[in-house]
């Protein structure tokens, strides 16, 4: 499915920051007019989908806070998940570089090892 191109004139009568344009598949609109958004949502709110249209929610709607998963496999073999405890916990800059893999995702992941595979459920 190919998009049209942008009307330029569309960008240059915005009229407002944080402008959003969506697409049907076939042409270009401004969110606010397709979906009846505010040109930007409220401080606090993050632009997300309902129902296939774009709509302003509270961040953190649709899933948990966020979370830093750093993975380490200390010197006997053993893998080691650190996080940042849903925010409560700080990771320090110098135990950030020394992870093996991060992973930032929601909250409330839990892991585990099925043979030699990493599972996360959520």
């Amino acid at each position: 499915m190919a998009l049209n191109k942008i009307d330029i004139s569309m960008l240059e009568d915005a009229g407002a920051d944080g402008q959003v344009l969506t697409s049907d598949g076939t042409n270009w609109t401004s969110a606010d007019a397709a979906a009846g958004l505010p040109a930007a949502g409220a401080d606090g709110q993050v632009l997300t989908l309902a129902s296939g249209v774009p709509s302003w929610a509270s961040a953190g709607a649709g899933g948990g806070s966020p979370e830093i998963y750093g993975f380490k496999v200390d010197a006997t073999g053993s893998l080691i998940i650190t996080t940042t405890n849903s925010g409560v916990d700080n990771i320090s800059s110098s135990e950030y570089a020394n992870f093996d893999d991060v992973v930032i995702a929601v909250s409330g992941i839990t892991w585990s090892i099925l043979g030699t595979d990493l599972i996360a459920t959520v």
